[in-house]
């Protein structure tokens, strides 16, 4: 973490997306935008805040949403959260 997804709109149409997660502290920058034809979209994924758990694995979903009517993409993320000290 933080990894990058790079989103590329082959069509001949803008296309607005929005990046969902599963869990609370894991997401996208920018976690919702345009893309133009042609263009190519990078998202920022990993961690937007201090998390409070065990130490250990830790995965979600993050989900990417489409506007008319597309497929939504699920993309595994996961992180691994150590003890301080």
């Amino acid at each position: 973490m933080p990894g990058t997804v790079s989103l590329r709109n082959d069509g001949r149409e803008p296309v607005e997306f929005t990046a969902i997660s599963a869990l609370a502290n894991f997401g996208a920058l920018p976690s919702r935008g345009r893309i133009a034809p042609g263009a190519v979209a990078e998202l920022q994924v990993g961690v937007r805040e201090a998390v409070e758990a065990e130490p250990g694995l830790v995965s979600t979903n993050l989900t990417l949403t489409f506007g008319g009517g597309k497929e939504p993409l699920r993309i595994p993320v996961g992180a691994e959260i150590k003890a301080l000290g």
